[in-house]
């Protein structure tokens, strides 16, 4: 599957993961796709991780896969 379908996949779900995946929609949309389809083929999921405590402050989340 390609990661636009994928994406359409998961987000059909409603689950958290959808949410997971709106989120990286945002963060940065130009990798979603590829990393859905790395993901994908290496029987891992997205995940959304801020470098920084919130309690320390703001920071930018990233895009991981586990």
């Amino acid at each position: 599957m390609t990661g636009k379908e994928l994406l359409r996949k998961y987000l059909d779900k409603k689950d958290e993961y959808s949410q997971v995946l709106i989120t990286a929609m945002y963060v940065d949309s130009d990798r979603v796709y590829d990393l859905l389809e790395q993901a994908e083929a290496e029987g891992k999921k997205l995940t959304i991780e801020y470098p920084i405590s919130p309690d320390e402050g703001p920071s930018e989340p990233i895009i991981t896969l586990k």
